[in-house]
């Protein structure tokens, strides 16, 4: 309880830092055990995996030096992000090399839970290189340890990653049996949002399939799951994929209310994510109404914002860069002057509640 209760705080701890690895050892240093440390560095990078990469990349490799007493299962930890780092990074023969080395260490230890996810994770990164058998044999053991074990989070994803992977092959029935089955169990867990999540990825299905009546079905339940949720925002969705069922069926006038109603969304919540789907569905209308200028507007926009997108996201990338290379040199980012007054006495009241946390806990 003690171990557990000092890694919470240091995790804390840390979020009042700069986020870079030298700040982080120097938050650790004083640590007892190697064991404690290693296990800051995996839950530190495990949650900023997907906000802050290098910073994730660098606490892996950390771990993985500190482990001096070889302790394997801590060693698996750190292969498994690396894994995951890899897998997000597009390199998924070093993703598959690490998430093995997890496997194998875990298997020898009959890490049950362990093996699981390692199997969850492969089963990802052979998905995206279509290697969809071995995937799914994966995904099949995952989850029979998930369920087994009754841990609804990681069932749920399990079951959609084969619903997503049985939709990729066209095997439509086999996708509406899996995500049925993520409706079912997030309704016995009151789980709103897989119960959502599952209509939706339902009604994608049925779309595919040709089968509008069965998606209109699975969309109108997803509304009403999300209006119990209160969840305004993400109705957009289900009003998107509604016109695009009824500009299938021809049924051009509901098709454009339901485009109407989700453009008002998307203005009045900014919700910018859901615009090239929007211009999908407005794509559709305009074919059927034999608009095809209006279609090739909205063609070309599309472009356009998934352009914007990918530049927006390696500008981000090349500014987060900047910043790190100027951190790392220790030369100053500019910062307004109101928030840099506060810092002293910031720091100084961390560091005393750090010394009295500590202090309570090795009393005892």
């Amino acid at each position: 309880m003690k171990t557990k209760a000092i890694i919470f705080f240091c995790l804390i701890f840390i979020k009042c830092f700069s986020q870079s690895i030298d700040s982080l050892e120097v938050v650790i240093a004083n640590l007892k055990h190697d064991s404690i440390k290693i296990n800051v560095l995996y839950r530190e990078g495990f949650a900023n995996r997907s906000k802050n990469p290098q910073y994730s990349f660098d606490c892996a490799i950390t771990a993985l030096k500190l482990n001096k007493a070889k302790d394997d299962l801590l060693s698996a930890q750190a292969y498994n992000l690396l894994g995951i780092l890899y897998y997000k990074k597009g390199d998924y023969t070093t993703a598959i090399n690490y998430h093995q080395q997890a496997l194998k260490i875990r298997e020898q230890f009959l890490d049950t839970i362990g093996i699981a996810f390692s199997k969850l994770n492969l089963g990802n990164v052979l998905s995206e290189i279509q290697n969809f058998k071995k995937a799914e044999l994966y995904y099949l053991d995952a989850l029979a340890v998930f369920n087994a074990k009754q841990n609804h989070k990681q069932t749920i994803k399990s079951l959609i990653n084969l619903g997503v992977l049985n939709y990729n092959l066209n095997d439509f029935n086999a996708a509406r049996r899996y995500f049925n089955m993520v409706v079912m169990q997030a309704r016995q867990n009151n789980d709103y949002e897989s119960e959502a999540m599952g209509y939706n990825n339902l009604a994608a299905v049925n779309i595919k399939d040709k089968k509008t009546e069965d998606a209109k079905a699975n969309l109108f339940n997803s509304l009403k799951v999300k209006e119990m949720m209160g969840n305004e925002v993400e109705k957009t969705d289900s009003y998107i994929s509604l016109a695009q069922c009824f500009a299938l069926e021809n049924d051009l006038r509901s098709a454009a209310h339901y485009l109407n109603l989700s453009d008002s969304m998307i203005k009045k919540f900014d919700y910018q994510e859901a615009k090239t789907e929007w211009n999908d569905a407005a794509i559709v209308l305009a074919e059927k109404q034999n608009d095809f200028k209006q279609a090739f507007l909205l063609l070309k926009q599309n472009n356009i914002i998934k352009d914007s997108l990918l530049k927006l996201n390696e500008l981000a990338q090349n500014q987060k860069q900047f910043i790190d290379e100027h951190v790392a040199k220790n030369t100053p980012v500019y910062t307004s002057n109101a928030t840099l007054a506060y810092i002293p006495f910031i720091v100084l009241f961390l560091l005393a509640l750090f010394a009295a946390f500590i202090t309570f806990y090795f009393k005892r």
